[in-house]
C-alpha cells in the first residue's frame, strides 16, 4: 500500500516509519494532520477506558485506509472489533467500515480483532469469510498476531496501513 507523505508528498511504498524522500517520521506527520481535522465517517461505539501502567502515556494508533486522505485514529487501552454494522443481522461493530465500501471489498460483519491494550498492538482473524492479512501473509482464524508501526493490514479487499509509537 502507497503511503503519501503529509509534508512532501513523496508516495512511499515500505512500509517504514519514516518517509524515504524527506526522512520525516510519518506518525508524527500524520498526528499532526489528525488533530486538525473532525473524522465523521467511521461509527464507533463509546470507548470503556482501561488503564494500564504500560501504555498510560501511550499515543494513538493511527490507521490509513486505502486511498482515503484522512487517516483514523484509534486510542490506546481495549479491544475493538472491526467490520461492517449489520442491523438486520444484529451485529455490532466498535469501527464500523461500511462507508469505505466494506461490504464491495469482503470485508466480514465482524472480521478482525484490534487489541489495542498491549504493546505491540496485536490482531486476531475471528473467522472471517475473506481472510486476513498482514504484509500479504494470511492470519490463522482466532490467533493473536502483533502488527509492527508501518504494517500493512488487509481485511478482506479493503487495505490499511497502522501507525503507533
Amino acid at each position: 500500500m502507497e503511503t503519501p507523505c503529509p509534508v512532501c508528498g513523496h508516495v512511499n511504498h515500505e512500509n517504514g516509519t519514516s518517509c524515504a524522500n524527506c526522512h520525516v517520521d510519518l506518525y508524527d506527520s500524520l498526528m499532526e494532520i489528525v488533530a486538525t481535522r473532525s473524522l465523521s465517517i467511521l461509527h464507533t461505539n463509546p470507548l470503556k477506558t482501561v488503564q494500564t501502567q504500560l501504555l498510560e502515556n501511550a499515543q494513538p494508533i493511527i490507521i490509513y485506509f486505502d486511498h482515503d486522505d484522512v487517516p483514523m485514529v484509534v486510542d490506546r487501552g481495549q479491544s475493538f472489533v472491526i467490520g461492517r454494522q449489520d442491523d438486520r443481522a444484529k451485529v455490532d461493530v466498535d469501527i464500523d467500515l461500511s462507508t469505505l465500501g466494506a461490504l464491495e471489498k469482503g470485508v466480514s460483519r465482524s472480521h478482525l480483532i484490534l487489541d489495542t491494550a498491549i504493546q505491540p498492538p496485536h490482531v486476531t482473524d475471528l473467522d472471517s469469510y475473506n481472510y486476513s492479512y498482514i504484509n500479504g501473509q494470511q492470519l490463522q482464524p482466532q490467533r493473536s498476531y502483533p502488527l509492527a508501526s508501518g504494517d500493512e493490514l488487509r481485511l478482506g479487499h479493503l487495505t490499511m496501513r497502522v501507525y503507533y509509537k
